[in-house]
């Protein structure tokens, strides 16, 4: 009885034994088959069903793997169990550095990089763009956002460039990776326009570059600036303009440069001529070149008008011969150089006036003295 009792609990942990062993195969340092009765070709580290994996250490997760087939499906997830992109990292960081070997290089970069891509192959592996920090004198000291070698064609280091060194600290470099300024563009332009629709730059038809002192919520346009602008008629050009503030208001056109002919306004989006100011100048010498003179009044063969001719001329034209009228100047306003001319025209056709009577004043007195 007793060798017979043996044998029962014998069988029953056998049975349980091998029903463990079907149910919880145990991982193996050299890696799993796919199926029980095969041997391995290809090592596996974990499940063929469902579920989840857990990496844990002092039993507390520290990776975790989705399971399943939905979209989160294959999502890794580090210090959270609930990973919502292909790598979630939850309360901590990512760092990529390089080793103490300088010459124990990256592939592609040189202390290791981001990279970003469509598809990828063995002869371009390494996307095609990428984010690496960098820290030499010939490369720069900071992070440096580069273009790989893909199939569209040869790297392209440092389109942009985000330094850290010490006096250049925060520059941001385009095609270099010493900037010197804030922004720094090498070799290219910066341009500032619309998309088709209406600009949604606030202040701004099509977008403006703004300068000025601290700015804050309630004024954060600035103090000045300069954009493009257009009407729907396709008539634009260059405005340099004051954004609105509540002490000085907005002011419009302050400087404006038109397409059509590059003629400038002053407090004007029309300028008519190279320059059109709507409002007073103030200037302490202005010379105005002009093509003549008027000193041709004096040369010998001049016709000067009578003064009977004049006379008739005035009351019958209420103005001067040559002078513009006055509905001509309300529309057409006055030219200066082209006035100061006719202006000294008539001083000196009354000079020869004057001459002329003078003559006749000295030859009446000669006359008067004869008969005495």
């Amino acid at each position: 009885m007793k060798h017979f009792k043996s044998l029962i609990i014998a069988a029953i942990l056998g049975f349980a034994a091998h029903a463990s062993a079907q149910t919880y195969t145990p991982w193996v340092l050299g890696g799993n088959s796919l199926s029980p009765t095969t041997p391995p070709t290809t090592a596996v580290f974990g499940t063929t069903s469902d579920n989840p994996i857990e990496i844990r250490t002092y039993n507390l997760m520290r990776m975790y793997i989705d399971g399943g087939n939905g979209k989160t499906s294959g999502f890794i997830g580090v210090n959270t169990n609930t990973p919502r992109q292909m790598l979630h990292v939850k309360g901590g960081n990512i760092l990529i550095s390089r080793t103490a070997d300088t010459t124990n290089k990256a592939l592609g970069s040189t202390n290791g990089s981001i990279l970003f891509g469509d598809e990828t192959s063995q002869t371009f592996p390494y996307g095609s763009w990428g984010i690496e920090y960098v820290n030499d004198s010939t490369q720069g000291h900071g992070l440096n956002f580069w273009k790989t070698w893909d199939q569209n064609g040869g790297g392209l280091n440092n389109v942009v460039f985000l330094c850290e060194e010490k006096d250049y600290k925060g520059y941001v470099g385009i095609g270099t990776n010493h900037p010197k300024q804030k922004l720094h563009v090498i070799d290219g332009n910066i341009l500032i326009s619309r998309s088709t629709t209406t600009s949604t730059a606030p202040g701004s038809a099509c977008g403006s570059m703004m300068f000025g002192n601290v700015v804050g919520d309630g004024h954060p346009l600035s103090k000045w600036a300069i954009g493009y602008c257009c009407d729907d008629d396709g008539n634009g050009g260059l405005n340099f303009w004051r954004p609105y503030n509540s002490q000085t208001g907005v002011l419009n056109y302050a400087i404006y440069i038109d397409d059509k002919n590059g003629y400038v306004g002053i407090n004007t989006k029309c300028p008519t001529s190279r320059l059109s100011v709507d409002g007073t100048i103030r200037a302490k010498e202005v010379i105005v070149t002009l093509d003549g003179w008027c000193d041709y009044v004096f040369h010998p063969d001049y016709k000067l008008t009578g003064l009977y001719e004049l006379e008739a001329y005035v009351k019958n034209y209420h103005h001067l011969p040559g002078v513009p009228t006055e509905s001509e100047v309300l529309e057409n306003g006055v030219q200066l150089g082209e006035m100061n001319a006719i202006l000294l025209e008539k001083v000196e056709e009354l000079t020869l006036y004057v001459i002329e009577l003078q003559k006749q004043i000295d030859e009446l007195k000669r006359q008067n003295e004869e008969r005495e």
